[in-house]
């Protein structure tokens, strides 16, 4: 004999998890299109080396729009946005494919759009890290990064290196405990 218990769940919950995949399942449709933006760039090259002279500018503008397009699909910044958030960001990093896709568009970006990338992924490296456990694909950002970071202003890498010691912006507030630097060097 089968003893079943009919649980009921509420409404309530139903709503909650099924808007958690519709997140998740919209945040896998803008790593595809990135990914897309992200081939078409890479085409680009290829297209740049077998163009004539007089289509090269015109080449050059399309490029740049799609890479463009690649870092708001990444940040997930709307117009009219002055800064966007790192919500829709975080989501992307804490897919494999996402890690990986941060780690080919890198080279593409501006180094501010590029710094920006680094800043949003510092600013939430304890909460990466545990996402990465099992995955283990966040060394595959090291390299980008460290490209990054090398041809970033010293004000930039102070700003950052503030972040990750969880330091205050001036110097005249109270430092806090750094488990943020802490957390990072556990890892």
């Amino acid at each position: 004999m089968i003893d079943a218990v009919v649980t009921s769940r509420g409404e309530d919950d139903e709503t909650k998890e099924k808007q958690v995949r519709d997140k998740r399942r919209q945040t896998l449709v803008t790593i595809e299109k990135t990914y897309s933006l992200l081939l078409d760039v890479e085409d680009y090259e290829r297209r740049y080396l077998l163009s004539l002279e007089g289509e090269r500018p015109a080449l050059m503008g399309e490029r740049k729009q799609k890479i463009c397009d690649m870092y708001d699909n990444l940040r997930g910044k709307a117009a009219g946005q002055e800064r966007p958030s790192d919500d829709h960001f975080m989501q992307i990093m804490c897919i494999r494919k996402g890690k990986r896709l941060v780690a080919r568009i890198l080279p593409f970006l501006s180094p501010e759009q590029a710094a920006d990338v680094l800043m949003a992924t510092a600013r939430n490296l304890p909460f990466l890290i545990k996402k990465d456990a099992q995955d283990e694909v966040l060394p595959c950002l090291l390299r980008p990064f460290s490209h990054v970071l090398y041809h970033l202003p010293l004000g930039t890498v102070t700003s950052l290196v503030q972040q990750l010691t969880n330091l205050p912006q001036s110097a005249t507030a109270p430092a806090p405990t750094n488990l943020h630097l802490a957390a990072v060097l556990q890892n």
